[in-house]
């Protein structure tokens, strides 16, 4: 383990795209795709447990979480049979603006199945990626579509283990898939801008951008590794391979101090990397963050998450220093969770369907309230809009939730 002397871990993702108002959380991550919100307004989390569900509504079987944009929330279920469909729906009442409904397959596999990428919604328009490879870009407003593709040919690729994941990233005027390959689409016709050169084992990530001087690169995690690619012609810059168990790579990558340090973390170990403008290379590897499915949340040189496997009781919450890894405190037998941050609180959504709030804080783990609010699995993130937080477990229910 090499610790990372005079390291300063400031700024995270450089965003490429103005997204809506700051009450929105227009895409799979929220406004800036890092999971954190600032607060606008006082909410009381010592009494969560007060909080009022405002709807409740099923949306099909699967993991996408909700998108906010302009009063709308946009989501995405399978019903179980044969088909997929993006729900638009009114974020204050639930009630269902319009649907758009195609053919596609469930893909159970060691989980219910369903959709697991998340609609970005941007300018009017809503693109989605259906968990067998079917790309989408549809009108915000009225559900039309305005262009298809089919992304899985376009990648030359089988359909991944657990089916496609990584929701749409929005750069300039493209519109970017990827699973162990990258592809560029013109956001307004579909048309192929790019694609990447080199094919890996499929991962289950959404890409993260970020700006190395003028140069924009997507940080790419596969179940092999982890790519950084040139965001606008496709190209390889850097490559580092990474183990994990079944392949299952399903956070996206930590990107800190404008790209020059990335972490990357699986159900085997966590990992930090440097970057210097041409070459990845290992500082620390540690297995005291260890994330399956969600990502940590960064805050004053630490890191704050789940560690340990879905489907487990086991699972920590825990707090480790960027620098070196090393465990700060933890929350034993917290069990799974996925989690924002909102403000200086971070949001967590148990896997038994808990809402927590913990204070984000170095000093040890420090809850400020808890509701129950969700039953079955719940492997979904909250998105947050205003005071209202939105969630949903596996079999389809989907809550807005006020907060006091």
């Amino acid at each position: 383990m090499k610790a990372l002397s005079g390291f300063c871990l400031v700024g995270l993702v450089v965003g490429s795209q103005v997204f809506g108002a700051n009450q929105d959380w227009p895409q799979w991550r929220g406004p800036s795709k890092d999971s954190m919100v600032a607060l606008d307004q006082s909410i009381q989390w010592d009494r969560l447990s007060d909080a009022k569900v405002t709807w409740e509504t099923k949306v099909g079987i699967g993991y996408s979480s909700l998108s906010v944009v302009g009063g709308l929330a946009y989501t995405m279920g399978h019903d179980g049979e044969g088909n997929e469909t993006v729900y638009c729906l009114n974020a204050g009442t639930g009630k269902e603006e319009w649907k758009f409904t195609y053919p596609a397959k469930l893909l159970p596999s060691m989980h219910v199945g369903g959709p697991n990428a998340t609609p970005t919604v941007v300018d009017g328009a809503v693109y989605t990626l259906s968990k067998d490879g079917q790309a989408f870009c549809l009108d915000a407003s009225t559900g039309e579509t305005r262009w298809s593709a089919n992304i899985e040919t376009l990648l030359g690729i089988k359909t991944p283990t657990w089916g496609y994941a990584g929701s749409p990233l929005i750069f300039g005027d493209h519109v970017i898939f990827g699973a162990g390959r990258m592809v560029a689409l013109s956001r307004k016709t579909g048309k192929q801008a790019w694609i990447s050169g080199s094919t890996y084992h499929p991962g289950y990530a959404t890409p993260v951008l970020f700006e190395n001087g003028s140069d924009p690169i997507l940080s790419a995690f596969d179940g092999k590794g982890l790519s950084l690619i040139h965001a606008r012609s496709g190209e390889e810059i850097a490559r580092h391979p990474f183990k994990t168990q079944y392949d299952m790579t399903a956070t996206d990558p930590i990107v800190l101090n404008g790209g020059k340090h990335i972490f990357i973390s699986a159900i085997s170990q966590g990992e930090m990397l440097s970057f210097d403008g041409t070459n990845l290379e290992s500082k620390w590897k540690e297995k005291t963050m260890r994330n399956s499915m969600n990502v940590c949340a960064v805050r004053d040189g630490h890191l704050f998450g789940i560690d340990g496997k879905h489907k487990s009781s086991r699972s920590r919450f825990t707090c480790v220093r960027l620098i070196d890894g090393e465990e700060v405190w933890s929350k034993e037998n917290f069990g799974y969770g996925t989690l924002i941050s909102v403000g200086d609180t971070l949001v967590v959504l148990s896997e038994t369907g808990d809402l927590v709030a913990v204070a984000i804080s170095t000093s040890g783990y420090k809850e400020l309230g808890r509701k129950k609010v969700l039953d079955s699995i719940c492997w979904t993130p909250p998105s947050i809009a205003g005071n209202r937080l939105y969630v949903r477990n596996d079999m389809g229910r989907a809550l807005s939730i006020e907060l006091p």
